[in-house]
């Protein structure tokens, strides 16, 4: 355990940005499952499905820009997202 009230301090800090992290990583997954369920769904269409993958992109560059996950591997789950998409749906 910490003694001094800098450690104690930076203890809480890190505590704090641990919950914020996993919280947003969290959602990142979240959208991400939901794309990739819609573009297996038989029952969803053209419109659902951009959406889940607009949803996906705006939440994953939210969390590139605080640094929690990499632009990179944002942009491309998102290329494989619409490629799927094209894939499957043969319009977008």
């Amino acid at each position: 355990m910490a003694n001094l009230k800098s450690s104690k301090k930076d203890i809480r800090r890190t505590q704090k940005r641990t919950f914020r992290n996993n919280t947003t990583e969290s959602k990142v997954r979240t959208f991400l499952k939901k794309a990739k369920s819609l573009l297996i769904d038989n029952g969803a269409n053209v419109e659902q499905v951009q959406l889940a993958i607009i949803e996906f992109e705006s939440v994953g560059m939210k969390a590139a820009g605080k640094g929690i996950i990499s632009k990179k591997s944002v942009s491309r789950r998102v290329s494989l997202l619409i490629q799927a998409a094209k894939k499957r749906f043969a319009v977008m």
